[in-house]
């Protein structure tokens, strides 16, 4: 009714449809957002406009006037989380649009990135359980599965939340996104701590002045990928808290794994692993070993 107001049948031309519903799949149902896109759209009449708009939703977001109200109502939520939970929050921000996020694996990360508090004798993995229940009570995180009993499978996020908080992510150099549409500014690069790597195009090298750079995605978690050896050389991450190698080809591990001292999180179920080097005790600080095959068991 709004984006089309001013056409002659005052409905959405054939041309614009796909572009049209996949706007409206990004407001998931927010009404808020619904009407601030469609008035924003009203004034879009070209396949082009439509398209720079559904690309690059961010920029409009932080830059457009119409969607200001949006934005707002949207950081009231963020600013009202406790400090560990915004991390937490922003920390998701940082997987792919509608990715679904394993529950376990969200909460390994978290682990491992030091978000969660220490609480008297809680464990952290439940402490770390009730930070996940309570962006899922906020409407900050949705439920697209349940296990048998009703928990939490895989959750995903609000494209427009997601957006904004990628805004506030880069901004406070919380991390920043690579998924090939835009460069990232180089001049502020060197002060982000995170780096999700997207899309295997275009030249990373261009990135390598990333100095504060802690945590990189790609490395951290190389779940299904086409990799079947890791160099003796992984013994050298000794800040490595996390290494998920779930479903890679691997069929064995490197003896130099016993050197990442602070590995708190292993997981290499649907693997060809079938034993675990010697060096593995040396793990003082492994907290969770995955290692759950359907071929042969646990």
């Amino acid at each position: 009714m709004k984006a089309f107001s001013n056409y002659p049948d005052k409905s959405c031309p054939r041309d614009l449809e796909p572009l049209a519903t996949e706007l409206v799949g990004k407001c998931e149902g927010l009404p808020l957002a619904v009407v601030a896109l469609g008035g924003l759209m009203s004034s879009k009449k070209s396949v082009t406009e439509w398209s720079s708009v559904c690309e690059n939703l961010s920029w409009q977001l932080n830059n457009n006037e119409r969607l200001e109200v949006v934005k707002s109502i949207l950081l009231i939520s963020f600013n009202d989380l406790p400090s560990p939970l915004k991390h937490c929050f922003l920390h998701c921000c940082l997987f792919p649009e509608d990715y679904k996020i394993q529950r376990k694996k969200l909460i390994g990360l978290w682990i491992a990135e030091g978000f969660v508090q220490q609480i008297d004798r809680t464990r952290p993995i439940e402490v770390a359980e009730s930070y996940l229940m309570e962006l899922i009570l906020r409407s900050m995180l949705q439920v697209v599965r349940r296990n048998e009993f009703g928990r939490p499978k895989h959750c995903k996020m609000h494209d427009l939340l997601r957006e904004i908080g990628l805004s506030i992510s880069e901004r406070e150099k919380f991390g920043v996104v690579y998924d090939g549409k835009a460069e990232i500014d180089k001049c502020k690069s060197h002060q982000v701590r995170r780096l999700s790597i997207q899309t295997t195009k275009g030249d990373l090298q261009s990135y390598s002045n990333m100095t504060r750079l802690r945590s990189l995605f790609v490395a951290l978690d190389l779940e299904n990928a086409a990799i079947d050896i890791l160099p003796e050389g992984l013994g050298t991450l000794f800040n490595l808290r996390y290494l998920n190698l779930r479903g890679t080809p691997m069929a064995k591990l490197p003896k130099s794994i016993g050197k990442l001292r602070n590995l708190e999180a292993l997981d290499i179920s649907e693997t060809n692993i079938k034993e675990l080097p010697s060096e593995v005790v040396e793990l003082q600080n492994l907290r969770s070993l995955a290692m759950y095959n359907e071929y042969y068991g646990n």
